[in-house]
């Protein structure tokens, strides 16, 4: 869930594919409800990385069940500048 979450934010915000390099999540509180909010916070954003922290709250008790922290590398020869739809064989 982080994993995606933030390394799609990633993409988002620099316009550059994105691999994961680290990922660390710490469950705080059970995850038995049914609906979460996943809140980001980038606190670096290079040439060469992203970083970011988030949270896992759930929505119906406002409870922080989860946090995460981690780390993108921003791949160099792919964005989407040069990035061409289909695939080649």
């Amino acid at each position: 869930l982080f994993d995606t979450t933030m390394g799609i934010g990633s993409v988002a915000l620099t316009e550059r594919f994105v691999t994961t390099t680290d990922i660390s999540v710490s469950f705080v509180k059970p995850m038995t409800g049914k609906q979460y909010s996943i809140q980001l916070q980038y606190n670096h954003i290079g040439k060469n990385m992203a970083r970011c922290t988030g949270r896992a709250i759930d929505t119906e008790t406002g409870i922080v069940c989860a946090t995460a922290m981690g780390s993108f590398m921003l791949l160099k020869n792919y964005s989407f500048d040069n990035f061409e739809k289909g695939i080649k064989l």
